[in-house]
């Protein structure tokens, strides 16, 4: 987490790591296989609540490690 008081925000670089097992993603049946996926999202605060959130995630990684593009 790196926070920016003078925005009034706080950036959070995160990882998620699981398996697809539940339902088609980009196309691909649940295969069972183990996925890391890594982004980043931007957190917008207001009177310590967040009041807006964007962010970015590596979709590429994941369709490759799902095998979707082949």
């Amino acid at each position: 987490m790196i926070p920016n008081e003078k925005d009034n925000c706080v950036t959070v670089a995160w990882e998620y790591k699981g398996t697809h097992k539940n339902g088609d993603l980009f196309g691909v049946k649940s295969s069972g296989k183990q996925v890391s996926v890594k982004g980043m999202t931007l957190l917008e605060l207001e009177n310590g609540l967040i009041k807006k959130e964007n962010g970015i995630m590596d979709n590429l990684s994941l369709i490759v490690q799902l095998g979707a593009l082949g």
